[in-house]
């Protein structure tokens, strides 16, 4: 019963370090699991989408398809940022919008190298 306690102690010991050390050091993330993804050039702006299958379909109705996407930042201790992609069908005539797509929430990926 004493392995486990002293086992339990150490795995503890080594977290709790592991977190204080990544969290104050500047860099120590970054080193160890790689740089995050850069950030697109179109954040936060509505895109007019031609190439896409989607964006295909909904001109053979008529319609125009407009994309975005969004940087939700992270929340909580262990929270990561993420990508929010938004979609929407807009009339071309008038400008209304027809219709809106499910959002697509995509992880912030990290880079080896």
């Amino acid at each position: 019963m004493i392995y486990v306690f002293v086992l339990s102690a150490a795995s503890l010991g080594t977290a709790l370090y592991l977190l204080l050390m990544y969290s104050s050091i500047p860099g120590a993330v970054d080193e160890r699991l790689g740089s995050i993804e850069p950030l697109p050039e179109d954040l936060d702006r509505w895109l007019s989408d031609e190439t896409s299958v989607h964006g295909r379909a909904a001109q053979e109705r008529g319609l125009r398809r407009e994309v975005r996407t969004l940087l939700v930042p992270a929340q909580g201790l262990f929270g990561r940022e993420h990508f929010l992609k938004q979609a929407r069908l807009r009339s071309p005539d008038t400008g209304e919008i027809i219709e809106v797509e499910a959002e697509v929430n995509t992880p912030r990926r990290r880079r080896r190298g």
